[in-house]
């Protein structure tokens, strides 16, 4: 390697370290740290159920759930009066 080859190696490096910071924000693949070295995940996260309630009771109304696929929801040991209306909505994208 020459004096004049290190600028283009300095530009490649940074470039694969752009490309791969930026692939894992969109999370396309996840990087994990192992004893033997990295492993690469590329399968898609496992999600989560959308809306997760336990002990919900309504004295007068109704209990009502409703998932729009929405990043999730965990309720517990609610005790009301009147309706309970538990909703999971995506967030509009700005």
């Amino acid at each position: 390697m020459t004096k004049e080859n290190v600028p283009y190696l300095i530009v490649a490096v940074a470039i694969v370290v752009m490309v791969v910071v930026f692939l894992l924000r969109k999370q396309i693949f996840r990087i994990k740290a192992t004893k033997r070295g990295f492993e690469i995940d590329s399968s898609p996260p496992k999600a989560d159920p959308g809306v997760t309630a336990k002990g919900v009771t309504s004295k007068t109304g109704a209990a009502n759930v409703r998932n729009e696929e929405g990043t999730g929801v965990a309720v517990e040991d609610i005790t009301a009066h009147k309706d309970v209306n538990i909703t999971n909505t995506k967030s509009p994208k700005t």
